[in-house]
């Protein structure tokens, strides 16, 4: 739940994944709520798709396997290269690729923070944990990570990373 609240993603509704697309024309659960509550003010989750989605103004390559079945692995790069150049040109990431399509689920690949807002693209690298940009990084990557379970997208998730993105994916 608290993941949900992250992205925005109202815990009390289901999100239904349809593979043709995402249908998150959601169904509200049988809980109340007392007013106030529910609703957490966030963004709703994005439909995901290949392609660029934004979960929350972070911007995220997103590789979908044929089914909903296998692992959804989110991988923080450890440069300032793009999603999509990354995904184009890291044999690891395409090793990921290729495992996603096999196991069914996803690769999601959220940008880093642009050069030279942070000297690493992950804040927690170069700010140290407790340091706001590092706090934001890692909501972040948890309302990216809730927003695919929400909307379906696999069984199970992974966080990895390269170099700085390593680093990150041990602090969150």
């Amino acid at each position: 739940t608290l993941a949900l609240a992250l992205c925005g993603c109202d815990p009390r509704v289901v999100y239904v994944h349809d593979r043709g697309g995402c249908d998150l024309s959601s169904s509200s659960s049988t809980a109340e709520s007392e007013p106030g509550s529910g609703s957490t003010g966030g963004a709703p989750c994005p439909a995901f798709a290949d392609g660029l989605v934004s979960v929350g103004g972070r911007e995220v390559m997103v590789h979908l396997g044929p089914d909903a079945t296998g692992p959804i692995v989110v991988y923080l790069h450890g440069t300032y290269e793009t999603p999509e150049s990354v995904m184009a040109t890291d044999s690891a990431v395409q090793a990921l690729a290729s495992m996603v399509d096999a196991e069914g689920g996803a690769l999601l690949l959220p940008r880093g923070r642009p050069q030279p807002a942070a000297t690493y693209p992950w804040a927690v690298v170069s700010a140290g944990p407790e340091n706001a940009d590092a706090i934001q990084d890692a909501a972040d990557i948890l309302a990216v990570t809730a927003c695919a379970e929400a909307a379906g997208l696999g069984d199970r998730s992974v966080l990895s990373g390269f170099s700085a993105g390593a680093i990150a994916a041990s602090y969150i």
